[in-house]
């Protein structure tokens, strides 16, 4: 749920939700970074 909502719900919330819900949101921000389009760093070895 935290990583969906939207900020103005985020701003109703304690300041440690918050932090919790921009910490999942960094995690899987850097998460969904690394898989886009399989850019994996052994997929792109070998190619020219």
């Amino acid at each position: 749920v935290l990583l969906t909502s939207s900020e103005a719900v985020l701003a109703n919330l304690t300041p440690a939700l918050v932090a919790e819900a921009n910490m999942l949101r960094e995690r899987f921000a850097h998460r969904y970074s690394r898989t886009l389009f399989g850019m994996h760093p052994r997929s792109r070895r070998g190619e020219t």
